[in-house]
């Protein structure tokens, strides 16, 4: 019976607990009254939500265009567990400005805020805080202007606060100390971000597509990220730029690290991670930073690839990019060096490396590996030799005479020039993965069998199986392949039979005239005009810079993902196509030219058809025969050697580029394993040309002619 209670009383209380949503349609901040569909204020609005059952969904309050004003500090807020939405119509429409927080704390409740401008005179603008059960708080489309607050996140060591802004602006900067949970950043701009828990172990840091910039707050010389306590800090195709204090986490407890795509530029110190630190740095730029781009000390383990460091300057006497301290582990590999330097001053005084520099370390060890060092070409001092294009291993301590140079003397034997600089062990290594210690008969059957299953065995830099790492790529470069090939054919064969049936016409002329202009563009030049013109670099911020898709594809719906899709296409294939149309269309144009002069294009005239008729249901299939065979070379050329430059240029990271990247590195499994797919891709497009001969001319008959 008791049971049965319990279930009714649970059933009713479901039953009557729902979301509802309140429309403010008042400005003004009057003494709160009921929430009437006519007459309501954002605090009656705040006010109507907080009675709510806290189990009854996320109620919601809408704002139109405009401003509110708030006088009466904080709003109400609810019983715990409470979940409260504030939508606004833009952040660009609607503005809420206010002498207090928007709520006092958002405990152990959650909070979604989108699409406003917020500005409060109280010093916090937003705030969540964790004390007894996880709390969270997002905002979406958010502009906190300068002067309007910080965002912040709190709590007790054991309760997440999760804290989630994206596509949002904030002036003031963000304050990210919860003991425990999330802070992740999207699609942002802000100006500082500071890590400093009271207790716990500290939040987990993501940030992807967002730039901290200091400039957003020209005043505050403190602009920057501090880190005190995270257990990981993950950043991902977004910006350190214009700060006060750079980026700056010596002295913490265990931290990871993960920067990819990362750019850190203009920032009066540097990058520097001290005690119980690993740091992953993929793919990323350091550059025109005055006081070195990297400050490695302590124990800490640093893994930087793909990387370049551009002009970081330095007045002390070690390493204008780097400069590595105490018992520091760092490996270097596949990057670049330039312009890298430190005062006249210093250098007479003995400095050491003007690209990378060490000192006060006993147990330092740095490993480079295929490193570019140019102007200045300085390397840290007791090494002999050069870096460029070679794979070395450095090992020293802070007096400067124990440097040893290791690799040299472990050289393979080998007359293949390609080995040189490796050792003898990953010559062995590699020796023994492509079987040249068997038989060819052998050596040829393990090959098949292992293509086959398109086994092609791990990236010797990427920890990863090559089909994995193809199979990635591949919807980037089949995107610009097709894309490319499809709009080349679709206008280049229409304009050949419009100039053949016009030959020597004004039309003729001027076609061919402006075919050959645009032939004569390089790809890569217009890509990059494109990106001045219209990607936010000079002038215009109408298409994406950079990736196939936006950040938040995946929370789109299917007409969004497809409009995002074809947005961020835009600029790269029009970067491609745009010399791709003369050679087809002028071919198009010779073979319907040679075609119409035949005897059966007389004939069908004379016949009496009309002239559509003739061109298009006896010269075409004729003339399109040529045409057709080059399809599958245009198609692959378009996938691997037309798009690597766009992939660089607009970081789509595709085959094409990940092919260049592995002939550099010498990465040999990934070298074979593209080298197979395309050849495979070439294979597929060539059946399929064989195909469309039979549906363009029915008189192609492979069975018939086999047999």
């Amino acid at each position: 019976m008791d049971n049965r209670l319990a279930l009714a009383a649970l059933t009713l209380i479901s039953l009557s607990a729902h979301a509802e949503t309140f429309v403010v349609t008042r400005f003004d901040d009057p003494l709160p009254d009921a929430c009437q569909p006519d007459d309501c204020s954002l605090r009656e609005a705040a006010t109507a939500a907080s009675s709510n059952d806290p189990f009854g969904g996320d109620d919601v309050i809408q704002l139109g265009a405009g401003t509110y004003t708030l006088i009466r500090g904080e709003l109400p807020w609810g019983s715990t567990d409470q979940k409260l939405e504030i939508a606004g119509a833009g952040s660009a429409m609607t503005h809420v400005s206010t002498d207090a927080p928007l709520f006092s704390t958002v405990n152990d409740r959650t909070l979604r805020v989108r699409g406003l401008e917020f500005a409060s005179t109280a010093g916090s603008a937003f705030h969540t805080n964790a004390r007894m059960d996880d709390s969270y708080l997002l905002l979406d489309d958010v502009v906190v202007p300068l002067g309007g607050g910080y965002v912040s996140a709190g709590g007790m060591d054991g309760f997440d606060a999760t804290l989630e802004i994206r596509n949002s602006t904030i002036y003031d900067g963000i304050r990210c100390d919860t003991g425990a949970g999330t802070c992740a950043i999207s699609g942002s701009r802000f100006s500082s971000l500071y890590v400093n828990p009271s207790v716990g172990p500290g939040p987990t840091i993501e940030i992807s597509g967002s730039t901290l910039d200091g400039s957003l707050d020209p005043d505050d010389v403190l602009t920057g990220f501090v880190i005190h306590e995270s257990p990981g800090i993950t950043m991902t195709d977004s910006a350190v730029i214009h700060t006060g204090t750079g980026m700056d986490a010596s002295g913490t407890p265990p931290l990871n690290l993960r920067l990819e795509r990362f750019t850190y530029s203009d920032n009066p110190t540097p990058l520097r991670f001290g005690n119980n630190a690993e740091i992953a740095i993929l793919d990323s730029v350091f550059s025109d930073n005055p006081t070195r781009a990297i400050y490695a000390e302590g124990d800490s383990v640093w893994s930087i690839a793909g990387s370049s460091f551009i002009n970081n300057i330095v007045d002390g006497n070690a390493g204008g990019a780097i400069v590595v301290e105490d018992s520091t582990t760092m490996t270097v590999e596949n990057s670049t060096f330039s312009g890298n330097s430190f005062s006249v001053d210093a250098a007479g005084d003995g400095a050491r490396g003007a690209a990378i520099g060490f000192r006060n370390g006993d147990g330092l060890r740095i490993d480079l590996r295929h490193v570019t060092i140019v102007r200045p070409f300085i390397m840290p001092v007791g090494i002999e030799g050069t870096a460029v294009g070679a794979t070395e291993r450095f090992s020293g301590s802070s007096s400067g005479g124990e440097l040893m140079k290791r690799g040299q003397n472990q050289e393979s034997n080998s007359t293949y020039r390609g080995a040189r600089g490796l050792p003898k062990e990953l010559i062995q290594r590699i020796e023994k993965m492509y079987g040249f210690d068997k038989p060819i008969y052998e050596r040829f059957w393990l090959m098949v069998r292992n293509y086959a299953v398109f086994d092609f065995g791990d990236s010797f830099f990427r920890n990863s199986r090559v089909v994995d790492l193809v199979l990635d790529k591949m919807p980037v470069s089949l995107s610009l392949g097709l894309w490319t090939t499809l709009l080349v054919y679709l206008v280049s064969i229409p304009l050949g039979i419009a100039k053949a049936v016009r030959d020597g016409s004004r039309f003729d002329i001027s076609s061919s005239t402006f075919l050959i202009v645009l032939n004569a563009i390089p790809g890569f030049l217009f890509a990059i005009l494109l990106v001045v013109l219209f990607a936010g670099g000079r002038y215009f911020q109408w298409f994406p810079l950079r990736g196939l898709v936006s950040d938040d594809w995946h929370s789109l719906g299917l007409a969004t993902k497809i409009a995002d899709y074809l947005w961020h296409m835009v600029l790269p294939i029009t970067s491609m196509v745009v010399g791709g149309f003369a050679g087809l269309t002028f071919l198009t144009k010779n073979s319907f030219i040679d075609e119409i002069g035949k005897q059966y294009v007389m004939t069908a005239r004379a016949k009496g058809l009309v002239e559509r008729r003739v061109l298009y249901g006896h010269v075409f299939r004729n003339a399109m025969l040529i045409v057709i065979a080059g399809f599958p070379a245009a198609f692959v050329a378009a996938l691997f050697t037309g798009s690597l430059l766009t992939e660089v240029i607009f970081s789509l990271d595709g085959l094409g580029l990940l092919g260049f990247e592995a002939a550099i590195n010498r990465d040999y499994p990934v070298i074979f394993g593209t080298l197979y797919f395309f050849g495979l891709i070439g294979l597929v497009m060539n059946i399929v040309g064989d195909l469309i001969y039979t549906v363009v001319d029915p008189r192609i008959d492979f069975a018939t002619r086999g047999a």
